[in-house]
């Protein structure tokens, strides 16, 4: 079905159709209404070049085959909410001048947004993208809505401009898991540090620190083995510098242990007053454990120091440190402001 270059200025109304052949309206004018909710494409569906100067609406139809909306001009609302597409979806270049609704879609393949300018809100609340999705160099100029948005792989932001006022999935099975093929890994990596940049370009440095977390994910897979430890040990003890407890749960490890250690080792000491003696060591392993303040001299009252004891004491010391820089990075994640 060929309406290509056509001026409509009455509308379309094709709510409820079965399109079994192709449908071509690029090029066309719509000026009053574009109807096209409920409807089946079973073939290709060419609507590019096309512009609709009225409300458009695409809400509860089925895309069966591929579907280009590439360089379309929207100067209404449109509507696509609960629109499936099965195969190929594409928007690349066009312009949405209204509020843009694609809640609840599903995109069964390829997705791609690329060029894309949002003027109004974008809402992409509950869609779903089995496939590669691009929003390569698109812009969010006001509300961008992606929560409890389903992604099978990394989206692509490269050199998106994004809204402060982007919301994104906080639940953890909305975002793909991590590849472990390495050339996959690389390219998430890619995507994910994108979005760590976009973020930061918009001050939203809760969503930043989100995506820096998951770019080290890939990251680790490219890795060799020492480097690759050392990142899991940073998502280990601090959950990548966005827990403050984790650190401070491990600092308090450490603290029992080097006094369990402290104790046992003066268990047979010659002073009488064993409260004494608890508070002594104690003492002694607070020093270590938050090792900047005076030293105290307390603990050779107790009697000789052993040499082992030393290295213990030295490693307790190092890893209090370590554990106190990964408390006040983490406070200093959450808490900056620039």
């Amino acid at each position: 079905i060929g309406l290509h270059r056509l001026d409509f200025a009455h509308g379309l109304y094709f709510s409820g159709f079965l399109f079994p052949m192709s449908l071509g309206i690029g090029g066309s004018k719509i000026s009053e209404y574009g109807g096209f909710d409920k409807c089946v494409f079973f073939n290709l569906a060419d609507i590019q070049n096309a512009e609709f100067s009225c409300a458009t609406t695409f809400s509860e139809s089925k895309f069966l085959s591929v579907s280009i909306f590439s360089d379309i001009d929207f100067r209404a609302q449109a509507n696509f909410e609960s629109t499936a597409f099965s195969e190929i979806g594409l928007f690349d270049r066009s312009k949405f001048h209204n509020a843009a609704a694609f809640s609840h879609i599903s995109f069964g393949g390829y997705a791609s947004f690329t060029g894309v300018v949002f003027s109004e809100d974008a809402e992409f609340k509950n869609c779903r993208f089995r496939g590669d999705c691009d929003f390569v160099n698109v812009k969010f100029k006001s509300t961008t809505n992606f929560n409890h948005t389903v992604f099978a792989s990394p989206p692509k932001f490269h050199g998106a401009e994004m809204h402060p006022d982007s919301i994104w999935p906080e639940r953890d099975g909305c975002w793909p898991e991590t590849p472990k093929d390495k050339i996959k890994a690389r390219e998430a990596e890619r995507a994910w540090s994108s979005l760590k940049w976009s973020m930061n370009q918009v001050q939203r440095h809760d969503s930043e620190l989100d995506f820096f977390a998951k770019e080290l994910e890939a990251k680790s897979i490219t890795l060799k083995w020492p480097r690759r430890w050392v990142i899991g040990l940073y998502k280990g003890l601090s959950n990548y510098g966005r827990s403050a407890f984790r650190p401070f749960f491990w600092w308090l490890v450490t603290y029992v242990g080097a006094f369990a250690v402290n104790f046992c080792s003066f268990s047979e000491t010659k002073n009488d007053e064993a409260a004494v003696e608890t508070l002594t060591i104690a003492s002694f392993t607070l020093a270590n454990a938050f090792p900047f303040g005076r030293e105290t001299d307390a603990i050779e009252d107790l009697g000789e120091v052993p040499r082992w004891l030393d290295f213990i004491s030295a490693g307790h010391t190092f890893l209090s440190l370590l554990f106190i820089f990964l408390i006040g990075l983490a406070l200093r994640n959450r808490l900056r402001i620039k």
